[in-house]
């Protein structure tokens, strides 16, 4: 997770492909390790194995629910496989293709955390992208109440990135708001 995060495509791959070579991991593992390794290929563009990778572990999501899954793949589910297909969309510099992905994906996580958090900011990002400012007003205001709670460093590192670009790019009225939202709170310099 963090090589995919750190960009480091061939580190990912290594540690992914190890763990599916010649071991028996449980299924929610393996489906986890698949689409760390697809996040992989799409960081070293890759596209269609990518892509392939991703739809494969759509596809698998049923039967790759076991009895020996640990407690903590609880979280890997059609949003999440959602959320990463977009995610390496975005990679591979497509943004209009990854956002039907990641708007699903955050109208669906309604948890009020770091998922949606991670979830609604991917939408973001992708629609500011895309230059689509009006567009990304809704998800610009529905971080506002997570960002009272949720402190994951990697999640904030990418908002101030999307901020800067709403600064940088965006109308002035967006990049008001995106102050207003996260004023005290570290995350946005005004024009």
């Amino acid at each position: 997770m963090i090589d995919v995060h750190t960009g480091r495509a061939g580190e990912a791959f290594a540690i992914t492909d190890e763990m599916l070579t010649g071991r028996q991991v449980p299924g929610r593992v393996a489906l986890m390790a698949r689409v760390r390794r697809a996040r992989s290929l799409a960081l070293a563009g890759d596209r269609v194995r990518a892509l392939d990778a991703l739809e494969r572990a759509a596809g698998g999501l049923q039967d790759s629910v076991q009895a020996n899954d640990p407690a903590f793949t609880w979280w890997i589910n059609a949003t999440e496989v959602g959320l990463h297909t977009g995610e390496a969309l975005l990679s591979l510099g497509e943004p209009r293709a990854a956002l039907p992905h990641l708007q699903w994906s955050s109208a669906a996580s309604r948890d009020g955390g770091r998922r949606e958090f991670g979830n609604v900011l991917a939408e973001l990002t992708a629609l500011v992208r895309l230059g689509a400012w009006r567009e990304a007003e809704a998800p610009l205001i529905r971080l506002e109440p997570i960002l009272r709670t949720v402190t994951s460093s990697r999640t904030r590192a990418r908002l101030r990135s999307t901020l800067r670009a709403i600064d940088r790019d965006g109308p002035a009225w967006l990049a008001d708001t995106a102050h207003e939202i996260t004023a005290g709170r570290g995350e946005t310099r005004r024009r």
